[in-house]
């Protein structure tokens, strides 16, 4: 028996490969019998919501004093459905796997190895971001007033009802007077479509960004700003470093830092194990072979 299960280990072992990296399962939960119990956790994917608000007034280029407004995309739940993730690991592999969530959200946070997110922090210290006039190629019939902020745009069900899709749009109609231009989807990113069951990969998957260019009047000046925002009707992914951090940008995207890592063993390592392994194995099936002959001839 003993042998028999050294055997099947090694022939796993053999199978697996030399490279090992984190590897999870992830899944769609829209209801309670959709888990299977033994998630890490379950999280939404992000969708963005633009807000316009005025932060006082401040000097332009001439000395008068304009509106200082604030122009920000704010990461917020996706709600159609969660995502479930779980561990799958192969043999002689366990991924210590750690998320965190936003307070009072199920955002992601922190997730892999060693993850940082600062999009809490950076939105509650945005402060200005965009200021300014200038001479801009549109024309809005009307404007936005004082009455009208802050001005929430829920970037999602906007791109839906003016069927923006992977190509983007370009002057759509967020209601009074302000228009946004979005740029097409990154050629990687792939549509929610084709997350359509448990999907095994080693690496995180998030909603997929786009640019939106968000162009505006108010109080007779006009204003524009680029911003980056969450598109949950497509996904894209990056691989979890064996050791190291995934960091959420404070709009959409994340960056990947590997760091130096100590405990994972080298190809020759592993092949001189396998060699080792092996022919220890062998050594016990021949020994057994002979007592069973020595047994027979007595």
């Amino acid at each position: 028996m003993k042998i028999l299960n050294a055997i099947t280990i090694f022939c796993c072992v053999t199978q697996m490969g030399c490279t090992v990296v984190p590897t999870v399962e992830y899944s769609k939960i829209f209801s309670a019998k959709d888990l299977k119990g033994d998630e890490i956790d379950t999280f939404f994917l992000s969708k963005s919501i633009i807000k316009i608000d005025q932060q006082g007034t401040i000097k332009n280029a001439e000395g008068k004093d304009v509106s200082n407004l604030t122009v920000v995309s704010i990461p917020t739940e996706s709600i159609d459905f969660k995502v479930g993730i779980r561990k799958s690991d192969p043999i002689g592999v366990e991924t210590n796997l750690n998320i965190a969530k936003i307070e009072n959200t199920e955002l992601i946070k922190e997730s892999g190895t060693e993850v940082t997110d600062r999009r809490v922090e950076m939105i509650e210290k945005v402060g200005t971001i965009i200021t300014g006039v200038a001479a801009m190629a549109f024309d809005a019939s009307k404007g936005l007033e004082p009455g009208m902020l802050p001005k929430e745009i829920k970037t999602s069900l906007v791109m839906s009802s003016n069927q923006v899709g992977r190509e983007g749009k370009q002057d759509v109609d967020a209601s009074e007077g302000v228009t946004i231009d979005f740029s097409p989807i990154p050629p990687d990113a792939k549509a929610i479509e084709d997350f359509s069951g448990p999907m095994e990969m080693s690496g995180l998957i998030y909603s997929a960004c786009r640019n939106a260019t968000i162009k505006f009047t108010y109080l007779g000046h006009k204003y524009k700003k680029n911003l980056k925002i969450s598109d949950p009707r497509f996904f894209q992914q990056v691989a979890f470093p064996v050791k190291g951090k995934i960091s959420f940008h404070s709009e959409c995207g994340v960056s990947v830092t590997s760091e130096k890592d100590t405990g994972i063993k080298t190809d020759a390592e592993i092949i001189n194990a396998l060699v080792a392994q092996g022919k220890s194995i062998k050594d016990a099936i021949d020994a057994s072979k002979k007592s069973a002959t020595d047994t027979v001839k007595k």
